[in-house]
């Protein structure tokens, strides 16, 4: 087994002992808030709802762990195609485009979305967040282009 293996296994249990006790503990916390608080929230259903979800999906990356645990020589095939996948100078810049064309999909979909609410009277408060969103987003890809032009 080569060290890369070795790695992902190592980070993979940390992150499972991590994630998944915090990921249910989560979810039987909201669904504790909706039982003792019920009659004061008036979102007491959508708490609750959020901590099924939080604990059915703890319950699945446990299994998920449980099966991977069990079938090692599929996870370690499974991880050596994860290594050369993202080693792939091919790959890496299909993923480069895919994440340009999304990032600009994204930005002009929140720009009609933004016409869209002016011009229907939505609240002012809905529209001021999506252009604060925006220029959030305008912003931080010029920053990462910088920061990733002057690591280059």
């Amino acid at each position: 087994m080569n060290e890369y293996i070795i790695q992902k296994r190592k980070a993979a249990l940390r992150a499972y002992t991590i994630s998944i006790p915090l990921i249910l503990a989560a979810g039987i916390a909201c669904i504790v808030i909706k039982s003792v608080f019920s009659d004061k929230f008036i979102y007491s259903d959508m708490i609750a709802s959020i901590g099924v979800g939080l604990i059915a999906a703890g319950l699945v990356i446990l299994v998920k762990f449980l099966y991977w645990r069990k079938n090692r020589e599929a996870h370690e095939k499974l991880l050596q195609d994860e290594k050369i996948r993202f080693s792939d100078e091919r790959k890496i810049m299909l993923r480069q485009k895919s994440g340009l064309a999304a990032y600009q999909i994204t930005f002009f979909g929140l720009c009609i979305l933004n016409l869209i609410f002016i011009f229907t009277g939505a609240d002012m408060t809905i529209i001021s967040a999506v252009w604060i969103f925006l220029l959030a987003d305008a912003l931080l890809g010029i920053v990462l282009f910088k920061y990733y032009s002057g690591k280059m």
